[in-house]
């Protein structure tokens, strides 16, 4: 029996792979199996030379498929530890059968499916049916349906997703704020290789964010291009992903290693990857706590005295901001000056460790914020902000040392690279665009700390 490693994408089939492990070793599975969809000829259309869907390993007889999808799947529930989630992907082509076998056969709990839109649907080549532009998403519990508990599911962040409302299990443009809007794949996602079914790494990053938490182990039997291994290491989890085709596992690798030598998952896997070292807490808050467009400092600091009074909850503390007269109010703001809290760490998620619900509590550092004279109020706020670990971590990208005592020139010396400043927040993975507005954010904040040394 081989040994197992994480972080690997092992080449060969998926039913011979998983056969040498032992069990439960995977806390979840996310994939995207063979759909039994192509032919022989490929899928084309008049007026088109573009032919679709010819891959002999999505090509079985209906005993085939059958067999198959009943083996893999009973290796995966092997696998897969009690009460993680497997989540499979599928349309009309194979999900009732999948559905089928997950339910009735193998007897796990379902607990939802997920209807995605896909915006950029193949379109219907016979003029005798519906174009199918949506693919489902089966989410199961690896237990019976009497014994299933305690399984995954991060609640709060599915509903911050979803613009501070419940996630509704369909993901597409939305009619209302209640719906999850999932682009489709990027060129830059197939820079090392296309495959004909690959899913958008948004779409992925959902299921990884709101169905594991923070070092879960996550497998996927399908790999094609990787795309589960990206997010996993974009969040934290490890991954075993299993790929036949040792073009794809090109691919996949190829696309791992590009993410590997960028700044946020650097610092994600190595202590000292050449951008300061950062505590687990500070790890969480630098990944999972985005400073967000909130830029009166002020305002942040009275979040405590917010949470103390009873606003302890992102929507009551957005309630609370618009009775504030510095702020022009704008609805969808409120939440973000509960994240910057959280990003200076001066609330946290109530109760035990890694807890990711709604209410809020004071921390240490919070609380001593409300205590402080007006004098010494000055220098615990550029204290707090030059040692958050946003700062620590984009000083050590512009290789700047930051100190702050009073008439240091750090907040001043910052405000001179705004453009690398955020070179540094997209290297952490986000949009050059929400870069630049957390960029002025950041500005603004390294503004006011000159103006309180000035005051002081």
């Amino acid at each position: 029996m081989e040994e197992l490693k994480l972080d690997q994408v092992y080449l060969g089939d998926c039913l011979e792979r998983m056969k040498e492990w032992p069990d439960h070793c995977f806390d979840h599975c996310i994939t995207d199996p063979p759909f039994n969809m192509s032919k022989k000829n490929g899928l084309g259309w008049a007026f088109s030379s573009h032919v679709t869907m010819q891959e002999v390993w999505d090509r079985f007889s209906e005993d085939e498929f059958f067999r198959f999808n009943t083996e893999w799947l009973s290796e995966v529930c092997r696998l897969v530890k009690p009460n993680g989630s497997i989540l499979v992907f599928g349309t009309y082509h194979n999900i009732y059968q999948i559905g089928f076998i997950l339910q009735d056969m193998l007897k796990r709990h379902i607990l939802n499916s997920i209807t995605w839109f896909k915006p950029n649907a193949q379109p219907n080549i016979t003029g005798r049916t519906l174009t199918e532009s949506t693919e489902q998403i089966i989410w199961a519990i690896n237990e019976t349906s009497d014994k299933a508990k305690a399984w995954e599911f991060n609640y709060w962040k599915a509903k911050e997703l979803a613009d501070d409302k419940q996630m509704r299990n369909r993901w597409f443009p939305p009619e209302d704020a209640m719906e999850v809007v999932v682009p489709v794949v990027s060129p830059k996602e197939r820079k090392f290789g296309r495959h004909p079914t690959q899913k958008p790494i948004a779409l992925i990053d959902r299921l990884v964010v709101i169905a594991t938490r923070t070092g879960d182990s996550i497998l996927d039997p399908f790999a094609g291009t990787g795309t589960v291994a990206l997010s996993a290491l974009r969040y934290r989890r490890r991954y075993v992903l299993i790929e036949k085709s040792p073009e794809y596992v090109s691919v996949a690798n190829n696309r791992i290693a590009e993410l590997m030598n960028t700044a946020r998952v650097k610092i994600l896997a190595s202590r000292d990857g050449g951008v300061g070292e950062f505590s687990d807490d500070e790890l969480a808050i630098l990944t999972e706590v985005p400073v967000p467009q909130a830029d009166h400092l002020d305002l942040v600091c009275e979040v405590p005295s917010y949470v103390l009074g009873g606003a302890n909850t992102r929507r009551k503390i957005s309630d609370r901001l618009q009775y504030a007269d510095q702020l022009k109010y704008v609805g969808r703001q409120g939440p973000y000056y509960a994240d910057a809290a959280m990003a200076l760490g001066l609330v946290r998620p109530a109760g035990s460790k890694g807890n990711t619900g709604q209410r809020l509590e004071v921390t240490e550092l919070g609380a001593e914020i409300l205590k402080v004279s007006k004098t010494q109020l000055a220098a615990l706020k550029r204290h707090i902000v030059l040692n958050s670990p946003i700062l620590k971590y984009i000083a050590a990208q512009l290789g700047i040392e930051i100190t702050d005592t009073a008439n240091d020139e750090t907040p001043n010396h910052l405000l001179l690279h705004e453009a690398k400043i955020a070179e540094a927040l997209e290297g952490l993975g986000l949009s050059r665009i929400t870069a630049q507005r957390r960029t002025t954010t950041l500005c603004s904040w390294l503004k006011q700390l000159t103006q309180l040394t000035l005051s002081v």
